[in-house]
């Protein structure tokens, strides 16, 4: 240690700090970066090692949360869906009677509202025709009451 770069030893704050280096100091540097290098990786290594770890759990319970969530809503829609088809049955039934009813209605009111709309286009004619069997029936009527009547010859 004559120089004061034999036997550096880069930990001792309290030796001077030689003025040039040897291949044998670089070499001691190179290796303490190796070295730390070496261990700071390990350790990175390690922590991504414990957070995939972690990561799977947390991935295991996401899943198993998503199938627990997936099962309790296709029971609900199941079960939603039940009850739509039982409401949709018993609207069918409602409306099917609903609908034999207007049926049956118009079936009975179809022929009366057919004959006023005709009565109702074909009045003048009607009016001709009544008139036409009043004066035929009184002709007849005067006819017959002269063949059978007291004035018969």
């Amino acid at each position: 240690m004559t120089d004061g770069t034999q036997g550096f030893n880069p930990f001792d704050l309290t030796a001077p700090m030689p003025t040039s280096l040897t291949a044998t100091d670089v070499l001691n540097l190179v290796s303490l970066f190796d070295k730390s290098l070496e261990r700071m990786e390990n350790r990175l290594i390690a922590k991504m090692d414990e957070n995939s770890q972690g990561a799977a759990a947390r991935w295991k319970r996401h899943d198993d949360e998503l199938a627990a969530n997936t099962k309790r809503i296709v029971e609900r829609f199941e079960k939603l869906e039940r009850a739509l088809d039982d409401h949709i049955q018993v609207a069918n039934a409602h409306w099917s009677k609903d609908e034999r009813e207007e049926i049956a209605n118009e079936a009975r009111i179809r022929p009366i509202k057919g004959l006023a709309g005709w009565l109702w286009r074909n009045w003048r004619d009607l009016l001709i025709i009544a008139i036409g069997l009043m004066a035929f029936a009184a002709a007849w009527g005067e006819w017959f009451g002269r063949l059978i009547g007291p004035h018969a010859p």
